[in-house]
């Protein structure tokens, strides 16, 4: 549903200039001509030819504009009820509720939640925060949590939001800046903190982006309820008597999970 990032953000290269006084060798390449500065002079504007299709230079009237759009477009090609596990508020779900908007009956998790450099963790060494840029909406629960105490107190800011349900990340992902998606995310005492303090807040269930097996074992003995984008071995941590449903992310997956054959808790979500 929301405007993610598809790619990690890249600058363009510059090479690297020349001494003017050196010995150059009559087959070398030359790379930059005339005085530096003029030749650095369009670094800026290249800058904002790059990063002006980006969604942190979106404004968030356009960000809005754009999941309505999507909304109608998903209830048109027949889906009523869509689960959003980062990025739309409650307000997505109510304009739908009310009719004010086309749409899905929603199901929000608002924000998604993982520790410091972790895959929820877009906060670059330059100051910029991605997701409070280019995907969550003002209001929503920061995603940052480090200790059992801080993810509790965050389940019950996402309640006190309108949220449906919890999502957490126990692995790395594609996307995320400092972690890859083997890695081992949130530990297991924290998955269980969240989901204590969920199942205490109306039962809400919890949702898990796991990738890596470590992550998918570490959210389905610490009681998720749905593991997402689960790609790695997965027999023994789903057929150790623990019920959780399975979302795969993708196409080339559904070949780790052969073994597995077809049980019932075990759904396939195709992302372009």
């Amino acid at each position: 549903m929301c405007p993610q990032f598809s790619h990690r953000p890249t600058l363009p290269c510059v090479a690297a200039p020349t001494p003017l006084h050196s010995e150059r060798s009559p087959h070398q390449r030359e790379t930059i001509s005339g005085q530096l500065g003029s030749d650095l002079q369009p670094l800026p504007s290249r800058l904002v030819r790059d990063t002006r299709e980006h969604p942190i230079a979106e404004p968030i009237t356009y960000r809005v504009l754009k999941v309505l759009e999507r909304l109608r477009t998903t209830l048109h090609n027949g889906v009523t009820t869509a689960r959003d596990l980062m990025c739309l508020d409650a307000g997505f779900r109510r304009a739908v509720v009310e009719q004010r908007v086309p749409g899905p009956r929603l199901l929000v998790a608002i924000s998604m939640l993982s520790q410091t450099a972790a895959h929820a963790d877009f906060r670059f060494p330059g100051g910029i925060d991605g997701l409070a840029a280019a995907v969550a909406f003002p209001g929503s629960p920061p995603s940052i949590v480090d200790t059992s105490d801080d993810i509790r107190i965050r389940v019950r800011s996402l309640v006190a939001a309108g949220a449906d349900c919890i999502k957490l990340a126990t692995s790395g992902g594609v996307t995320s800046p400092h972690d890859q998606p083997e890695w081992l995310g949130l530990r297991p005492e924290l998955v269980r903190a969240a989901v204590e303090e969920a199942a205490a807040y109306g039962g809400l269930r919890v949702a898990v982006h796991a990738i890596g097996e470590p992550g998918i074992a570490a959210a389905v003995h610490s009681g998720a309820h749905s593991i997402l984008c689960g790609i790695d071995t997965l027999t023994g941590t789903l057929t150790a008597g623990k019920a959780a449903d399975l979302v795969i992310c993708g196409i080339d997956p559904l070949a780790g999970i052969d073994a597995l054959g077809e049980p019932a808790n075990i759904h396939t979500a195709v992302k372009d």
